[in-house]
């Protein structure tokens, strides 16, 4: 199990958040990641939280990635423009989703491209760190 998925493992308190914030996709997703490790991609998705939709269309196309819903593509086209915060994002969650489904060359690339936009580079919130410490910790860099 990786340590950024030890991170999130309290998935009871993942399930408690999205109760009181229902919009919350990047908990329902966290906590899907956190389930993958120990019960399997499959059994993930079957129990994934179900949120209301989320404001951010990458962020509501990468809840839709990891319930089946819709392609890698069809993420990958919501972080077209490489300026944006959407690309970092696309790129990020296409790499976690990559990793839960054991691509490990695939995950890598997507995480490192997504530390490469100019928002994984120049942003310093909580998502842009925990990329670049995923990265160290797996030790792809």
């Amino acid at each position: 199990m990786q340590v950024t998925h030890l991170l999130h493992l309290e998935t009871s308190t993942a399930g408690k958040d999205v109760a009181v914030n229902p919009a919350d996709t990047e908990e329902a997703i966290w906590a899907f990641l956190c389930e993958a490790q120990v019960d399997g991609f499959e059994e993930a998705r079957r129990k994934m939280l179900i949120v209301q939709t989320d404001p951010r269309p990458y962020m509501r196309r990468a809840y839709e990635l990891f319930r089946g819903k819709c392609s890698e593509e069809d993420l990958a086209k919501e972080g077209a423009n490489l300026s944006s915060p959407a690309a970092f994002y696309a790129l990020l969650y296409l790499g976690l989703y990559a990793e839960a489904r054991d691509e490990a060359d695939k995950a890598r690339n997507y995480i490192h491209a997504s530390v490469a936009t100019p928002y994984g580079k120049a942003n310093r919130d909580y998502m842009a760190g925990l990329a670049r410490v995923h990265l160290l910790i797996r030790k792809w860099i």
